[in-house]
């Protein structure tokens, strides 16, 4: 479900978006105080550090060359190269502006 949010409290769901603020520290077990330090040790070492796991990132360059794997751009580099062989230089350097063009609008978005 988009924009709830959920927690497990043993076999039940709870979606806070529709909870009493009385129901919601009785289901987290808190108050609107917070947690006392014996808790928080307790909740930190069972659960860990609230914190988002780091994913490996991209580099730039992988970015750019992925955006040859397409499949129009691939097809768009054969009529170049088809373009340059029956000697039509001017739409084999138009179609190679236009595969440039995505690929560079294909980077920007992903990077």
């Amino acid at each position: 479900m988009h924009g709830c949010t959920f927690a497990r409290t043993g076999d039940d769901v709870a979606s806070f978006h529709s909870m009493s603020i009385e129901d919601t520290f009785k289901t987290l077990r808190s108050s609107a105080e917070g947690l006392d330090e014996s808790e928080v040790r307790m909740r930190l070492q069972k659960y860990g550090p609230n914190e988002l796991q780091k994913e490996k990132s991209t580099s730039a360059l992988r970015i750019f060359a992925e955006q040859f794997k397409g499949f129009l751009i691939i097809i768009l580099l054969a009529a170049t190269f088809i373009s340059f062989i029956i000697g039509e230089t001017v739409d084999a350097l138009v179609i190679l502006a236009i595969v440039f063009a995505c690929v560079i609008l294909g980077f920007a978005q992903e990077y």
